[in-house]
C-alpha cells in the first residue's frame, strides 16, 4: 500500500495556482515511482498497488486550472491505476466545503482538502465509510474557525478495507 499526505502552497491566484501543480506533478512521480518500487519488491502487478493520497492542496476543484484536475486524470498517465476522491468532486457536491472563512468584507466557502485513492481499480482494497461534514446550518457566524470547529479546515476522513488477499508491505516515499 502508497500512502501519501501532502500540504501545498496556500494562497490564491494564478501564480500559486501554477505553483501547486508543480507541486502535485513532482507529488505524483514521487507516488508513481514509490508503487512502481512496491510492484516489483512484492511481486504484485502495478495496477494491483492500493494508493491512497490525501492532504490540504488549497485549491477548489471548482476553480478554473486547479492542480485537483491533474490529481484525478493525470496520474492515470504516470501509472495504470487512476485515482479518485472518496468525496463527491466530480462533479462537485454543492453541500461540500472544507474550509470557509471570513476575512474582513470577503466570505470564503471552499473545498481544499482531499483524500483519493485508487480503490474502484485494485482487487481487495476499498473505502467503506466517509466522515461527514457538517451541515451549512450547523455553522456558527464566524464560520471557521469557531468553538465548535476551531480550525480553519474541517475534519475529512475515510475508512479502508484491504482484503486478506493483498500483499502487506509498506514503502517509504522519499
Amino acid at each position: 500500500m502508497e500512502f501519501a499526505m501532502t500540504h501545498l502552497k496556500a494562497g490564491q491566484g494564478v501564480k500559486n495556482e501554477v505553483l501547486r501543480s508543480v507541486q502535485v506533478q513532482e507529488l505524483m512521480h514521487r507516488l508513481s515511482c514509490s508503487a512502481l518500487s512496491a510492484s516489483k519488491e512484492h511481486g504484485v502487478e502495478l495496477n494491483n498497488i492500493p494508493v491512497i493520497l490525501m492532504g490540504d492542496f488549497n485549491s477548489d476543484i471548482r476553480e478554473e486550472a486547479s492542480c485537483i484536475q491533474s490529481v484525478i486524470s493525470k496520474y492515470g498517465t504516470l501509472c495504470p491505476c487512476p485515482l479518485t476522491s472518496v468525496y463527491k468532486i466530480d462533479p462537485p457536491d454543492p453541500s461540500l466545503f472544507t474550509t470557509w472563512k471570513i476575512r474582513g468584507p470577503t466570505t470564503q466557502k471552499r473545498i481544499i482538502d482531499y483524500i483519493f485513492c485508487n480503490d474502484e481499480k485494485v482487487h481487495g482494497f476499498e473505502c467503506t465509510h466517509i466522515l461527514d461534514v457538517p451541515d451549512e446550518e450547523e455553522m456558527e457566524l464566524t464560520k471557521l474557525p469557531g468553538f465548535k470547529y476551531p480550525s480553519d479546515h474541517l475534519a475529512i476522513g475515510a475508512r479502508f478495507r484491504l482484503s486478506k488477499t493483498q500483499k502487506p508491505g509498506v514503502i517509504a516515499i522519499r
